[in-house]
């Protein structure tokens, strides 16, 4: 249903289609147990349903202070919108050969938190649901092993505060 709802991943999908354009057609495939994920060999995003029920989870387990404002359907649409803003960002890298300096995750994740801030109404409320989301990520750490620092993405601690000083950085006053 969060899908199928009118803000839901056909609203997404028209506003990228409306806002970017790309090399090539690309398909985000909800039936699939992979992901959230850009396959670049078939130009596909992956955003499984289980991806969904594990954000649900995450912030129904958390309790009611981490989604107190926002009904937690509200939640999950949130994050897989900034999920999806930042797979599109790793099909226009390469898509378009764009060179990246630094981590391509941190750079996808500001570019995800661009256009939610730039160029969605309430934007600056989703980056938060996502950001909260990489703060629930990060409780599933204890400590922290050599290889989560050379991993791919940065932490999701540094994420989640990554993606609070975009939202501060777009509005200070606010």
């Amino acid at each position: 249903d969060w899908l199928t709802a009118p803000e839901g991943l056909d609203a997404m999908i028209g506003f990228v289609n409306d806002t970017i354009a790309f090399k090539h057609p690309l398909v985000v495939n909800v039936d699939t147990d992979d992901g959230p994920l850009y396959d670049p060999a078939i130009e596909q995003i992956h955003l499984p349903l289980s991806f969904l029920a594990d954000i649900e989870r995450r912030f129904e387990a958390a309790g009611e202070s981490w989604h107190e404002n926002n009904d937690i359907s509200v939640i999950v649409m949130d994050v897989v919108m900034h999920t999806l803003f930042h797979e599109v960002g790793h099909a226009l890298i390469a898509q378009y050969e764009l060179p990246v300096v630094g981590r391509e995750e941190d750079g996808v994740d500001g570019l995800a938190n661009v256009l939610l801030l730039d160029y969605i109404e309430d934007g600056d409320q989703i980056a938060s649901s996502a950001a909260d989301m990489f703060a629930l990520e990060d409780l599933d750490y204890d400590s922290y092993s050599e290889e989560n620092f050379w991993a791919e993405h940065s932490l999701d601690i540094q994420r989640y505060y990554s993606t609070y000083c975009h939202i501060y950085g777009s509005d200070p006053e606010r």
